[in-house]
């Protein structure tokens, strides 16, 4: 059954708290957002929530499953594309516009959120003319197009990397951290081990893929278990992968490949390291938990923020970097591979990696997101 139009407007209109929340696009922009809507239910259980997106992109899966009511705005990504698309994508902005003006009068909200993505610009302007506070969450190292317009009309900008915070005015800025999903802050890391010797990698790829995990790291993990006998791997390759992902290890025993990980909190408490793109969604995970990382940045990331992503942590000690053109060479992977083995086989470095990596996390940061929310709506 749907959770959208008429029946969710009626219900806001009895709301104690509404907040709208807008953009999505990919988990990194998504997740974030959720993670502030599920603080904001504990402690307001009788507010509403609608969320604002674009039909074809990710959010119209992942928003309602989560049970939260959504609307789509008809509008198309500007950046990146050719003279003709251009022209195309900026001839839907009134008609954006106007349907972003209509749902924000219908919906009343004391807030508007914008998570980042194209869908969260005329949703924000819409609301800045309707006079309605605004907030945007920026979780990048370097801020996407979007939020770097609606950074100048937002009542507050929620940064999960100080490095992002120059692009803003610095009286709206909170560096507060990128929201992470309460159900994992509580996890307790080394609690599943498979054994007292074993070594145990986890490899995750981002909601943008990670073609590059798949095809060219498992050969850097086989040198690396001809040195570290106790290495166990799990490598989620992605739906329709684990045959040819599988061949890749060569049938090697250490190797276990499925195709999605369902449960990520099992998965954190079982892995002592991680291979993983550098989405700030993992990233903001991986530090908040202490778990130590090599990120491998997925590298048509706009704006190249996940190499950014990567290095705001590589930078402090809080893990280690490489990049696709590195795992495909064979001499740059032999040199991935031994200083894997350098890390994995000293167990003082991993912990001290670790530590560098929780030092760097923010658990606290939809709590005090949903703090600056409940402030700006000004609902008692």
């Amino acid at each position: 059954m749907s959770v959208t139009n008429t029946e969710h407007r009626a219900a806001s209109a009895r709301a104690a708290l509404r907040v709208l929340v807008t953009g999505g696009g990919t988990g990194g922009h998504i997740n974030p957002g959720l993670a502030v809507i599920s603080e904001l239910r504990s402690r307001r259980p009788d507010a509403e929530f609608l969320w604002v997106g674009t039909r074809d992109r990710l959010e119209a899966n992942l928003v309602p499953k989560a049970n939260v009511p959504i609307e789509f705005v008809d509008v198309a990504f500007l950046k990146g594309r050719g003279l003709f698309g251009k022209l195309m994508a900026a001839a839907k902005l009134p008609k954006a516009l106007w349907q972003a003006w209509r749902f924000v009068r219908r919906f009343r909200p004391h807030v508007i959120v914008g998570v980042g993505g194209f869908a969260s610009g005329p949703v924000g302007l819409a609301g800045r003319l309707s006079g309605v506070p605004t907030v945007i969450l920026e979780q990048n190292a370097r801020p996407g197009l979007t939020n770097r317009v609606l950074g100048k009309v937002a009542s507050r900008v929620f940064t999960s990397f100080d490095e992002a915070s120059d692009s803003f005015r610095a009286k709206k800025v909170r560096f507060f951290g990128n929201p992470v999903r309460p159900e994992l802050l509580d996890t307790e890391r080394g609690t599943t081990q498979d054994g007292p010797s074993t070594v145990n990698l986890l490899v995750i790829g981002g909601s943008q893929g990670a073609t590059s995990l798949n095809r060219d790291l498992p050969a850097v993990l086989n040198k690396v278990a001809e040195h570290l006998p106790s290495l166990a791997v799990k490598h989620s390759a992605g739906r329709g992968r684990t045959e040819e992902v599988s061949r890749a290890y060569a049938g090697a025993e250490f190797a276990e490949v499925v195709e999605y990980i369902d449960n990520m909190k099992a998965a954190y408490e079982w892995a002592d390291f991680v291979v993983a793109r550098a989405g700030a969604t993992t990233v903001a995970e991986l530090t908040a938990l202490g778990i130590p990382a090599m990120y491998v940045p997925f590298p048509a990331a706009a704006d190249n923020h996940q190499e950014k992503n990567a290095l705001s942590i590589v930078s402090r000690d809080g893990g280690l970097m490489a990049t696709d053109k590195e795992l495909a060479d064979p001499e740059s992977a032999e040199r991935i591979a031994a200083q894997l083995c350098d890390v994995l086989e000293d167990s003082a470095l991993l912990s001290r990696m670790s530590e560098a990596a929780r030092g760097l996390g923010k658990p606290s940061a939809g709590a005090m997101i949903a703090d600056e929310i409940l402030s700006l709506a000004e609902v008692k």
